[in-house]
């Protein structure tokens, strides 16, 4: 079964420029609006869903679908599809530590009695080595997926009072700011990577 993701490439003309918006995360650096799919929406609704819940801003609407792919996951690595319980031993008996969400990637690490070992490792900040938080323990193999197709989208913002806000969704404080679209955003990977991709299509949907 295959997960969708959406990634939202949002811009406002600002001063005469284009601009493209960016999320700061607390840990993460610069990224792009994204989220997951849920159970019976369209990638559309949730391109816009999902803008709208991280940015705050709600006159949004969609000017162009830029890029439908599936994602290459990395070996020994997939993304949970339900939302699950972890479980301490294979075995639904066993002791039910956390539940994880759907949209979450993991690294996978055995399977038995039709469960996965999985891991999920949270780093106090991008590129340190200290670990802030941590799940292993073993989830029903159907509660995973390596089928993942992501849709980017451009989303347009007609105007905008503030070049630079806070937003509180998904248990962290986004930082989001407008920055002119010919310059370098400096985006982490794999934000920049799509951005470069798509780029000149950004530019040319908005002539």
């Amino acid at each position: 079964m295959s997960l969708g993701k959406v990634t939202c490439f949002i811009t406002c003309n600002l001063d005469g420029r284009k601009h493209v918006l960016l999320l700061k995360h607390p840990y993460a650096g610069n990224q792009i609006p994204a989220g997951t799919v849920e159970k019976g929406e369209s990638f559309v609704a949730a391109a816009l869903r999902e803008a709208r819940e991280e940015t705050g801003l709600a006159a949004l609407h969609v000017v162009a679908e830029l890029l439908s792919e599936r994602e290459k996951l990395p070996p020994n690595t997939a993304v949970i599809q339900k939302t699950s319980t972890v479980y301490s031993r294979p075995d639904t008996s066993s002791f039910d530590w956390v539940t994880i969400r759907r949209g979450i990637r993991v690294d996978t690490r055995e399977t038995e009695n039709g469960f996965v070992q999985i891991d999920y490792v949270e780093k106090e900040l991008l590129g340190s080595d200290r670990i802030s938080f941590q799940i292993t323990g073993w989830i029903p193999q159907d509660a995973l997926t390596t089928n993942v197709e992501r849709k980017h989208y451009h989303l347009s913002c007609a105007a905008s009072d503030e070049l630079e806000w806070e937003v509180f969704s998904d248990h962290h404080k986004f930082v989001l700011m407008w920055h002119p679209l010919t310059e370098d955003p400096q985006l982490q990977e794999p934000f920049g990577e799509w951005f470069d991709s798509i780029k000149e299509q950004l530019v040319h949907d908005l002539k």
